[in-house]
Order: C-alpha cells, then sequence, then structure tokens
C-alpha cells in the first residue's frame, strides 16, 4: 500500500496566478514549478550554510 506525501502550501491567488503564467511560459506545469522553485532555494541555502561551516572551520585554525 502506498501513501502519496504533499505539503500543502496556502498561497494568495494573485501569487497562484503568476506561478501559473510563470511555470506555463517554461513550459511545466504549476506544481512542477513550486517544486523547483523549493528545490532551488534548498540548494542555495545549503550552499549558503556549507559556506559559512567553511569559513568557520578557517577561522578556528
Amino acid at each position: 500500500m502506498s501513501s502519496k506525501k504533499g505539503i500543502n502550501l496556502k498561497i494568495s491567488e494573485d501569487i497562484k496566478e503568476n506561478f501559473k503564467i510563470l511555470a506555463n511560459l517554461k513550459g511545466i506545469s504549476t506544481n512542477q514549478y513550486i517544486v523547483d522553485l523549493i528545490s532551488n532555494e534548498i540548494k542555495e541555502n545549503k550552499k549558503t550554510i556549507e559556506g559559512y561551516l567553511e569559513l568557520q572551520t578557517a577561522l578556528k585554525k
């Protein structure tokens, strides 16, 4: 038995419409656009954290 898990986001109608337009420009679904947006944000945050940890390590030396 498989279960599908997801994240429920409350997004204003204006933002939903903007996401829909941007997704259509990229030729992808609105949901895929939101997933890509969140994924890219996570990647950027990871890079920032890794950079901070490298700086912290360098300063301890």
